[in-house]
């Protein structure tokens, strides 16, 4: 199975050395490509369980909240990355816009542009300035919710790829040597956080 760059953000096929746009060369010219230039590489996949939040009706308009929030998810398996806060929420509003307007946005350029309006929107607005009050983590064991409450991220990153967003990476290029390089297929997976603007914090 090989992995065409086709999409808007291709972080998949970015990882994976494919890379980030497809030349629209000849499928001959592909296939060669594929039999003689090519190496297996494995990729973690990861699957996400979603519970209510039993506290959440004490929360003023939690009741509201329960009946328009979905119980379940439509797909339980990760194989790029998931987020939780601002980033979601540009996400959704995209997949909402193209799904009313699919001939609005039926090419990478036009996609891009829409993503950076809905993006620089919430960045003004910060709708998810308040996400830390809603929310605890814990990873490998250790409670952090305290680092988010502390630094009001906007948005917490779970990531398996290298690449994210359309080809940046959160953490930066360099590696310390507090974590390891991280990979698509260690058993282990990322957790970031997000400060406006996308500068971002590892914690595992």
């Amino acid at each position: 199975m090989a992995l065409l760059p086709l999409g808007t953000g291709n972080d998949l096929s970015r990882g994976m050395g494919w890379g980030g746009a497809f030349s629209d060369e000849p499928l001959s010219q592909l296939l060669q490509a594929i039999l003689h230039e090519t190496a297996v590489t494995y990729l973690d996949r990861w699957r996400i369980d979603v519970q209510p939040n039993v506290d959440s009706s004490t929360i003023e308009g939690g009741d509201d909240l329960n009946d328009a929030v979905q119980s379940s998810l439509p797909l339980t398996v990760m194989n790029n990355y998931f987020s939780i806060g601002a980033d979601a929420h540009v996400a959704l509003q995209f997949h909402h816009s193209r799904s009313a307007n699919p001939q609005m946005l039926n090419s990478r350029f036009k996609n891009r542009i829409a993503y950076g309006g809905l993006g620089t929107i919430d960045l003004f607005k910060r709708s998810w300035k308040d996400l830390s009050d809603f929310i605890t983590i814990e990873c490998d064991g250790v409670d952090l919710t305290s680092k988010i409450k502390e630094f009001k991220f906007h948005c917490i990153l779970f990531h398996n790829i290298t690449f994210y967003a359309g080809g940046t990476i959160p953490w930066g290029s360099d590696t310390s040597d507090e974590f390891l390089r991280p990979s698509s297929c260690d058993g282990k997976i990322e957790v970031a956080t997000l400060y406006p603007g996308c500068t971002a914090r590892r914690y595992s």
